[in-house]
């Protein structure tokens, strides 16, 4: 019984987690940081694309 409860607590905090990281990528297009060649590239595609994911949340949600 207890075990079934956490999987199903667990079940629903991964399926949010992985919907903000699928909106996230689809509204940054952040899969193709893959694309850098050095870790400075991809230290700045990956900040970049996070602040424009947050600008949008903030847009989003004070409207």
């Amino acid at each position: 019984m207890t075990d079934e409860i956490i999987s199903t607590a667990v079940s629903r905090f991964r399926q949010t987690i992985e919907s903000l990281f699928n909106w996230i990528n689809e509204k940054t297009g952040s899969k193709t940081a893959s694309k850098n060649c050095s870790t400075q590239g991809l230290l700045v595609h990956v900040y970049g694309k996070s602040a424009d994911a947050m600008l949008l949340l903030t847009l989003i949600f004070s409207s």
